[in-house]
């Protein structure tokens, strides 16, 4: 009987397939024996295992947290781009989106550009400022609060260029009905019963100049309050009988 040779294939590179092929092999010839007579029994040699040494995943989160860390000490927060704080956090939040030292990270790092922006803000440099704010906004959460930045920046704006009869109220602060916006009124309430001026409200609605003559009416007990309400983009408070400087 003719037999041909066989050898393991090219692709079973290292021992652990080498001895699984020719294990394999020794099935396929015992099937193929002479019918009644036992075959021989095969002793399996044990197959070694292949293990490949990998650094464990939280090892390189490690030293991303580290790199990431650094490069926010350093002012690297977006900038080179491969290399910044915003890069080394990133790559961590990818892989653990919970981790607490990327996302502090993340919170510290556009805390730093507001306060760049704050900074260039009061030296007059508006330009900067909103360059930086937009350099925060893709790691930011609105908790952050950019965008009451923005409001509060351009209320100081209109409020430098306003006359001196005019009191302009910070939008943030009147949409909260907090304590800020009642102790401006009360000031501005004060101001128009010493003068004994009428007062013009311009607000953004209707329901928002009676809400604000409420707030200044109750300041001053039994005087009376007069004026008129009108609708604006800016809401404030004119003083119609002190003089316009």
């Amino acid at each position: 009987m003719y037999h041909q040779r066989v050898t393991a294939p090219t692709w079973c590179g290292g021992a652990k397939y080498r001895l699984l092929w020719w294990a394999l092999l020794g099935l396929v010839s015992g099937c193929g024996s002479t019918p009644g007579v036992p075959s021989a029994p095969v002793v399996a040699e044990p197959v070694p295992e292949v293990v490949v040494q990998q650094a464990p995943v939280r090892d390189v989160l490690k030293e991303l947290l580290f790199a990431g860390l650094t490069a926010l000490d350093n002012d690297h927060l977006t900038e080179p781009r491969e290399g910044s704080a915003a890069d080394y956090f990133g790559q961590v939040l990818d892989v653990a989106p919970d981790n607490a030292i990327a996302l502090d990270g993340m919170r510290r790092l556009v805390a730093r550009y507001v306060s760049l922006a704050e900074q260039a803000f009061r030296n007059g440099a508006r330009d900067a400022a909103e360059g930086y704010l937009r350099r925060a906004e893709p790691y930011a959460l609105p908790a952050d609060g950019l965008d009451q930045t923005r409001l509060r920046w351009s209320s100081v704006t209109a409020t430098k260029t306003a006359a001196e009869n005019e009191y302009l109220l910070d939008v943030a602060a009147l949409d909260a009905r907090g304590e800020d916006v009642t102790w401006r009124l009360t000031e501005i309430a004060v101001k128009a019963m010493r003068a004994e001026s009428r007062i013009t409200i311009v607000s953004r609605s209707d329901a928002e100049g009676r809400w604000i003559y409420q707030q200044m009416r109750e300041v001053l007990a039994e005087y009376r309050l007069r004026g008129n309400i009108v609708q604006g983009q800016v809401p404030k408070v004119i003083l119609i009988d002190l003089p316009q400087t």
